[in-house]
């Protein structure tokens, strides 16, 4: 019964979460979709040879697609909308680079007349050393960072669905990966290829897949913050870890080859090793081997 339950009751206070992030007021605004534009983008490496770039990419509400391949270029892709509003807005200071969704003010509720509203980057990145930060409200994302030389990782978003993969190793170390949600349904993937020493999850009520397959090529400490919410922990067979759980009333499930009880679990492997402390309260937590 306990297991049935507890994803409505997730449900429930995510849906809650989403309407309280919403204030519409009455009055109609005047906002029109018009006809959907595509603006090519390509922004060149900055700084001199070697720097890292410091790239922010922020999308209030649409679709991210996120790729490597962007050759000689530091961005390079299309933006596609049909609110002359989101067209994307380009800032560049030093080895500072800003692409920021067009200022839109929603004094109302838009008269879309049914018609649907268009808002997507597709975008790839390309081999300068690069220091991202992704903010985003309430978006879909589907991001492969295989590969790009990524020197530290920020996701900030809010009600998000979120698949985001590390397909191929990172040619370089990453200090710091931190990612940081509202209620959403997040999935990460090939963490163990994020090369990262460090790593904070942060998250509200909602769905949670975080799987640590790849080449873990350094030690790495995992700290994992979550409300009501399903969290699930996958690690390749013959990687070593180590999971301390904390929280009030919290399910904890171990499987696959991961033992212990209560709130010390352990993987068996050898190299690099994994430490995940996670705190989670009213919420699920699953240990799975891959």
């Amino acid at each position: 019964m306990k297991r049935h339950i507890l994803p409505l009751v997730l449900l429930s206070l995510a849906v809650a979460s989403l309407a309280c992030s919403l204030t519409v007021p009455i009055p109609p605004s005047d906002i029109k979709v018009g006809p959907t534009e595509t603006r090519d983008l390509r922004i060149e490496p900055v700084g001199a040879p070697g720097d890292t770039a410091q790239v922010e990419l922020g999308m209030g509400a649409g679709e991210l697609v996120l790729r490597p391949g962007a050759g000689d270029a530091l961005i390079s892709g299309t933006a596609t909308f049909n609110i002359s509003d989101f067209e994307p807005q380009v800032e560049i200071d030093g080895t500072r680079v800003a692409v920021n969704q067009g200022d839109l003010q929603l004094v109302g509720i838009p008269d879309l007349r049914g018609e649907e509203i268009i808002n997507r980057w597709d975008l790839r990145l390309g081999k300068q050393p690069i220091a991202l930060r992704v903010n985003a409200g309430a978006y879909k994302a589907d991001l492969d960072l295989g590969g790009i030389s990524l020197v530290g990782l920020n996701v900030s978003d809010g009600a998000a669905s979120v698949q985001l993969t590390f397909s191929t190793p990172n040619p370089v170390s990453m200090d710091t990966l931190r990612y940081t949600t509202g209620a959403s349904n997040v999935r990460l993937d090939g963490l163990g290829n994020a090369n990262f020493s460090d790593m904070r999850f942060e998250a509200g009520a909602g769905n949670y897949i975080l799987d640590f397959g790849g080449e873990l090529r350094q030690d790495a400490e995992v700290r994992i913050d979550t409300g009501l919410s399903s969290l699930r922990i996958i690690v390749p067979k013959g990687v070593p870890a180590r999971a301390e759980v904390r929280g009030e009333l919290s399910e904890v499930k171990a499987e696959g080859e991961w033992t212990g009880s209560g709130t010390a679990f352990a993987h068996p492997g050898e190299g690099s090793m994994l430490t995940i402390i996670i705190n989670s309260s009213l919420g699920s937590v699953r240990l799975e081997t891959d």
